[in-house]
């Protein structure tokens, strides 16, 4: 049996509530988007004060995220690679939200607009940046003692891995395979 459109608007109006007053996820997100299609389907949902209202708190919440987020990314000038890992995934789990937002919020009338400066494809601001990133930890890994293996097989290895993984997740053409094969040869 389908919800009826008062159900659908109070689970709206649950979904955005956690998302906004809990610090949701990109997971709530998701659930947000998926509860603005759904409620969309309705007549007249579109001119609805009350659906406008939550849409514009949804987006404002993934914009502040997004914008935070890539943000971070853009200042940090360490060579960590766990914390570059952690700023690029923030960077592309935020933006992906926001990206896929806007077709949905487009269909309110008014339309209201997405997240001011954000790309169409998400992962224009990591793949900006990060061939500039991995060149500059280049030269602090090659700092780093070679024939501490167990620092090489335990932390800078994995965490070059890791960093790989979330590139190739998100679809980012950048790629830390050059650094991984330099430390690896190292090992040799």
């Amino acid at each position: 049996m389908r919800a009826s459109y008062q159900q659908q608007l109070d689970t709206l109006t649950r979904v955005v509530t956690v998302l906004t007053q809990q610090q949701g996820s990109k997971d709530n997100a998701i659930v947000a988007q998926a509860a603005f299609e759904s409620i969309l389907h309705w007549a007249g949902a579109d001119t609805d004060a009350r659906v406008r209202t939550l849409a514009q708190s949804w987006r404002t919440f993934v914009c502040t995220q997004r914008s935070f987020a890539v943000s971070e990314f853009d200042r940090y000038d360490g060579v960590a690679v766990n914390v570059i890992e952690r700023l690029v995934r923030d960077a592309l789990i935020w933006g992906q939200p926001a990206t896929q937002m806007q077709p949905v919020i487009a269909q309110l009338v008014p339309p209201l607009a997405g997240c001011a400066g954000a790309p169409d494809d998400y992962t224009q601001p990591v793949d900006a940046r990060m061939p500039v990133v991995l060149e500059h930890i280049r030269p602090a890994l090659g700092l780093l003692d070679a024939l501490d293996f167990d620092q090489m097989l335990d932390s800078r290895l994995p965490e070059l891995y890791r960093l790989e993984g979330v590139l190739q997740l998100y679809g980012v053409s950048a790629s830390a395979q050059p650094l991984i094969g330099e430390q690896a040869g190292r090992l040799r």
